[in-house]
């Protein structure tokens, strides 16, 4: 059985309408949080969180690797 590896994520340059407390509820954080860790790069183990859910919700498949 073969497995799909994800290389790379494209990110929509501007995000939808609510994106902000989508990805809060979501993360489990607050809408502040969500944009200091997207648009002012604030690191940290929330703003890690925030960025894996912006990730897995708005991101886009762009390359992949099959193995097996």
């Amino acid at each position: 059985m073969a497995t799909v590896k994800v290389k790379e994520i494209e990110l929509p340059v501007l995000p939808p309408k609510n994106w902000k407390r989508r990805v809060a509820e979501v993360a489990g954080v607050s809408e502040k949080t969500v944009y200091n860790a997207i648009r002012r790069g604030i690191k940290g183990p929330q703003s890690n969180k925030v960025m894996e859910v912006y990730k897995n919700l708005y991101g886009r498949i762009v390359a992949t690797e099959k193995n097996g």
